[in-house]
């Protein structure tokens, strides 16, 4: 839903910031079962990350966190992914002022096509509702939900940055 597009205008803006993306994993043969043991280490890796940027550190820009481990191991990997939870308590998300956890959602699903990366894109909806629901129990204090969607057309590039990066 655009998040490289304004992932670009945040560095315009604001300069250069390391991006790191979260990509769902695939599976191999080197992992076998362990897809758990694999996203778990990932999202430690993360969180040990925020652990030690601050503000006048290089900035730095998740593309997909934690949050979609919530949604999408109990749908799509056969485990549940509230194990992001606890991850953020063990590491004082709530103290992290320097982050800001923003969710892009869409109030007109007539917007919305297919761009063929989606495990199941019938299930965007409903994936919508979890992510909300997993973005309400995260600890962080800094977050925002941000909707896409202005009526029947997209909102601007440069609306939607305002949003992100207002205060």
């Amino acid at each position: 839903m655009g998040k490289d597009t304004i992932i670009t205008n945040i560095q315009r803006k604001l300069g250069p910031h390391q991006v790191i993306h979260y990509s769902k994993p695939l599976k191999s043969e080197v992992l076998g079962n362990n897809l758990f043991q694999y996203q778990y280490i990932s999202f430690e890796q993360g969180f040990n990350l925020l652990d030690n940027i601050y503000p006048t550190d290089v900035p730095l820009i998740f593309n997909r966190f934690h949050l979609g481990e919530v949604v999408y191991a109990k749908r799509y990997r056969g485990y549940q992914g509230d194990y992001v939870f606890p991850l953020e308590v063990f590491h004082s998300a709530d103290e992290m002022l320097h982050v800001k956890l923003i969710l892009l959602t869409t109030s007109n699903w007539n917007l919305i096509t297919d761009d063929g990366e989606s495990h199941d894109f019938s299930q965007r909806q409903e994936e919508q509702e979890d992510f909300i629901k997993a973005f309400n129990k995260s600890i962080f204090p800094n977050k925002r939900i941000i909707d896409i969607a202005n009526g029947n057309s997209w909102k601007s590039p440069e609306q939607i940055l305002e949003e992100v990066i207002g205060d």
